[in-house]
């Protein structure tokens, strides 16, 4: 999950950045890392504006590692992300990956600040000079086969979209539409609603001919989609879309396929005949 950790790495910390942009506080020479002597020294050399100091980048780095702990793996037809599921008050989070969420998966909370960390460590240097030459963080996470993320940054192919931010929208890391949607076109940074009462059968569509009917109440499909079929005898469905139907309680049935309710659940005669509505088992 390299790729994965080193973006969110990257966006917690532009995060914190932004929040000491305007930043007016001074830190002092021996406070300072040897990497800020010689830069923009005033009063003497003695000080440093915290604004262009190494320090308020390591700050930012820091404070990363300890948001990391509220991601989880989200994975989803191959792909896999990093879903923010507990942001703060002041951050958007990643509820559209919520369902996909791999709670079996070792990669989440506390484990993930230890490997931000172990990423920090080796990669701390990188992030001052971007921050330093004003480009955008996650480009430390490209550059060569040695990177989080590989030497390029791909574009997103057809049925997934872009989880980039600018400059790089439309380029990797990439997901897979969801349920319902489609894109066609390679390096966006959305995807497109099917038509009212259809959907897809699963996450990925790259055509708007892969959107079908959703199947009614009283029938379901593969991903709750056409082709459907009529819930069995002794079983029902009250929503449209499903992708099964639901059993009747135990001892109950229905009198034809395709029941939509649960009231359509009666009461089964011992021989295994289904009770008329009103005169029940005949003896």
């Amino acid at each position: 999950v390299d790729c994965e950790l080193c973006h969110a790495v990257a966006a917690e910390t532009q995060i914190e950045l932004d929040k000491t942009a305007n930043s007016t506080e001074v830190i002092e020479l021996s406070r300072r890392p040897a990497a800020d002597k010689g830069k923009g020294q005033y009063n003497k050399g003695r000080a440093i504006k915290y604004i262009d100091s190494e320090m308020r980048v390591t700050d930012a780095l820091q404070e990363a590692c300890k948001h990391l702990a509220r991601y989880k793996l989200a994975t989803a037809g191959g792909f896999r992300a990093l879903a923010n599921v507990r942001p703060r008050e002041d951050q958007a989070g990643d509820e559209d990956l919520a369902d996909y969420v791999d709670r079996e998966s070792p990669f989440q909370g506390s484990k993930l600040k230890e490997l931000c960390e172990e990423m920090v460590e080796d990669s701390e240097g990188q992030f001052v000079a971007a921050v330093r030459a004003g480009v955008a963080l996650s480009t430390v996470c490209y550059g060569s086969s040695a990177s989080p993320c590989g030497a390029e940054r791909p574009e997103c192919v057809a049925g997934t979209y872009s989880r980039a931010s600018p400059p790089h929208a439309g380029s990797a890391p990439c997901w897979p539409c969801p349920k319902g949607t489609f894109q066609t076109a390679p390096g966006a940074t959305s995807c497109e609603t099917c038509p009212e009462k259809s959907g897809t059968a699963g996450t990925g569509a790259s055509t708007a001919e892969e959107c079908a009917p959703r199947c009614e109440a009283g029938s379901s499909g593969t991903g709750g989609v056409a082709p459907c079929q009529l819930c069995p005898p002794g079983s029902f469905q009250e929503k449209a879309g499903a992708g099964n139907c639901l059993q009747c309680a135990r001892g109950n049935g229905t009198l034809d396929a395709g029941a939509s309710t649960r009231g359509m659940c009666v009461a089964v005669c011992g021989d295994g005949r289904v009770a008329a509505r009103r005169e029940g088992c005949d003896d």
